[in-house]
């Protein structure tokens, strides 16, 4: 560093000390004690004095001022309130061969019936749904995959964090399951408290033509207004199904599911049939 010979004695002094300052590493230390006053993370607080050459006052106010600590900071203040409200949210694959569903909880009703509640939930459907689809046509994805997934804004994780500090609630990620099938059919009830996924396809392998689509998506809707497996505890998939296709339908009532999809066979000229479902109420098992 060239200095002037000109320069003030008190001058010189401060750029000394700047120098000796340059370069100083996260003391063990000082990490600990940040982490006693933050709370925040082993790496974020060694981040905070690493930028700020292991001085704890300024560390503390980078940590302030970056948004990444702040939504630690939130999420370790909200993080043990009860979350016992929520929404759930469904996405789509191109051409809706895989579709799925999440269930984002938080604690009060009013948040939950917030607009940027409900845009955290489907962007959290959005992400799993650009994850490559897994091998089982019905899969329950782990929580800790569903919150390593992707976003724009990092992960499924950090994006709910960042949620935190403007929501003021705490916010889960509770449930997350994908569907695949030729054909997933999809309803979400306007306020998010119940959806539905189902799966169609052709026992003699038929390419099924658009007019499906709207088979499925109407069957799902029927599933949410008629929960199939209501006072069927306990029984298998099968047995499920096979209740449903008995049901009356929402929409013709004078005719069961099983006649209307037989209606629509014919109309389709391809035969159709009910591979699976996934049916959610919000807080509900």
């Amino acid at each position: 560093i060239m200095l002037s010979t000109a320069a003030k004695p008190h001058a010189l002094l401060g750029l000394a000390a700047a120098v000796r300052r340059a370069g100083m590493k996260a003391s063990a230390e000082h990490v600990k004690k940040l982490r006693e006053q933050t709370s925040l993370s082993l790496m974020l607080c060694r981040k905070a004095l690493d930028n700020t050459s292991n001085d704890l006052a300024q560390a503390l106010q980078w940590l302030q001022e970056n948004e990444q600590a702040r939504a630690e900071m939130a999420k370790s203040k909200l993080v043990s309130r009860e979350t016992a409200q929520g929404r759930i949210s469904i996405a789509f694959a191109p051409g809706q061969t895989r579709g799925v569903m999440v269930e984002l909880n938080c604690e009060t009703d009013f948040v939950a019936r917030n607009e940027k509640f409900s845009a955290l939930a489907d962007a959290v459907a959005s992400a799993l749904v650009k994850v490559p689809a897994p091998a089982e046509d019905l899969h329950i994805v782990p929580l800790e995959d569903a919150l390593a997934a992707p976003t724009a804004g990092g992960t499924v994780q950090q994006t709910i964090n960042s949620a935190l500090s403007s929501l003021g609630e705490n916010i889960v990620l509770k449930r997350a399951v994908s569907l695949k099938g030729p054909i997933v059919g999809g309803y979400l009830h306007t306020n998010g408290s119940y959806a539905a996924l189902v799966s169609l396809g052709s026992p003699s392998n038929a390419t099924l033509p658009p007019r499906a689509l709207a088979l499925g998506n109407n069957i799902a809707q029927h599933i949410v207004a008629l929960d199939p497996a209501d006072g069927l505890a306990g029984m298998d998939t099968k047995s499920i199904l096979a209740a449903l296709q008995k049901q009356p339908y929402v929409f013709k009532p004078s005719a069961t599911v099983a006649k209307v999809i037989a209606e629509e066979s014919k109309a389709m000229a391809a035969d159709v049939a009910i591979l699976d479902f996934v049916r959610w109420g919000c807080g509900k098992k």
